[in-house]
């Protein structure tokens, strides 16, 4: 599908939107690395009543080149997403919380329209389309979406019309570190393992920076979200645009409790100094203690 066809597409779907009184909004994109709270504020994100998002069956709903239409669970999505609210921990359990529609990363549906073989502003051209029509499905006006691979494709995002918004949700780089050691450098020695994830913590607030300079991003920190939910949900739901519903937040716990560590005790204290410096700037930057903090298990 070309541009000029994507356009009309994308128009005449407004254009129904705007018949029944609504209106398309933004989309925001929860953006952080990985293990930083991304998936714990998207789910609570999208318990507001005005947004809409990927879910478990959004891949059976034709929207992923190759894969199978079935009808009834397009049904079961829209249904479900009005009469059943999804958790919005991260591990759940029971029928009703594997059945319920619950927000996904939906990294097929991201994939089909972020990495296929067309120009950037097409791309994002599709893209806004998709976002049109996930919204007039389930008559809701700001899709969000979320993926930590998403930050390989801003240059696309930021093309999206109309401009995306974005959550950077930052969490302290050491404790990344701590939970990224295994899964990112499993079978490197501590001397080359812990410089690499300091180093991929602070490569991946650089890509969200530049991202920064086309699109309007709220930065929240973890720490903060932990401390205060309400709040700082309050402070989300009014950069989207949209109100903090008593229900919404009624529904969430005041605090989280941080799963926050330091570097592990045992480190020779080169490996320490050098974290230290691959992080320090960064940490100064978001109102981390980028000293005593980083050296208390080390002492």
């Amino acid at each position: 599908m070309r541009g000029s066809t994507l356009r009309a597409f994308r128009a005449a779907t407004l254009d129904a939107m705007h018949d029944r009184g609504e209106r398309t909004r933004a989309p925001v994109l929860v953006l952080g690395v990985e293990h930083s709270g991304t998936s714990i504020l998207y789910n609570m994100i999208a318990r507001h009543p005005s947004t809409t998002w990927f879910s478990q069956y959004s891949t059976r709903a034709g929207d992923v080149s190759g894969s199978r239409t079935t009808p009834p669970w397009r049904w079961v999505d829209r249904a479900g997403r009005r009469f059943a609210h999804h958790d919005w921990r991260k591990m759940v359990s029971g029928l009703r919380a594997r059945v319920a529609p619950r927000p996904t990363e939906g990294w097929e549906i991201w994939s089909e329209y972020l990495e296929r073989d067309a120009p950037a502003a097409e791309r994002a051209a599709a893209l806004s389309t998709m976002v049109d029509t996930f919204c007039t499905r389930v008559h809701r006006p700001v899709f969000v979406g979320k993926s930590p691979r998403l930050l390989r494709k801003l240059d696309v995002l930021c093309r999206m019309e109309p401009t995306p918004k974005g959550v950077h949700i930052v969490r302290d780089g050491r404790a990344v570190a701590v939970s990224l050691r295994k899964r990112l450098a499993a079978g490197d020695p501590d001397e080359e393992a812990w410089p690499k994830v300091a180093e991929y913590w602070v490569n991946s607030l650089e890509r969200v920076r530049s991202f920064q300079a086309s699109v309007d991003v709220l930065v929240v920190r973890y720490e903060d979200l932990c401390t205060d939910v309400h709040g700082t949900l309050t402070r989300v739901f009014r950069h989207m645009g949209l109100a903090a519903p008593a229900a919404v937040l009624d529904s969430l716990p005041l605090q989280l409790k941080s799963r926050n560590r330091p570097l592990a005790p045992d480190l020779a204290p080169a490996i320490v100094d050098r974290v230290a410096d691959l992080q320090a700037r960064h940490l100064d930057e978001f109102g981390y203690d980028p000293g005593p903090e980083l050296h208390r298990a080390h002492r």
